[in-house]
């Protein structure tokens, strides 16, 4: 899918790559799959643009779903120097 799309990686199908922890994860992320993602390949960030918008435009309760959402994943990261 081109950028902006909103459209989302098929989980199952991409964890076979075996992607380095220091990826950002981005692409059709909304707050229902953003842990999911999260969790599955433990990126060191999150990018998300469509996944907060209503109607085209951002957001502040999508924006804040999403950041709820995302902040209660653990990062792979901490604690590491």
């Amino acid at each position: 899918a081109r950028a902006g799309s909103g459209l989302s990686l098929d989980h199952a199908r991409v964890r076979c790559l075996g992607l380095p922890h220091d990826f950002v994860r981005a692409g059709g992320l909304t707050a229902a799959i953003v842990r999911e993602a999260a969790e599955r390949f433990e990126p060191a960030m999150v990018d998300v643009a469509t996944g907060i918008e209503a109607q085209g435009v951002p957001s502040r309760a999508a924006m804040a779903r999403f950041a709820e959402a995302a902040g209660t994943v653990s990062s792979p990261t901490e604690g590491r120097p």
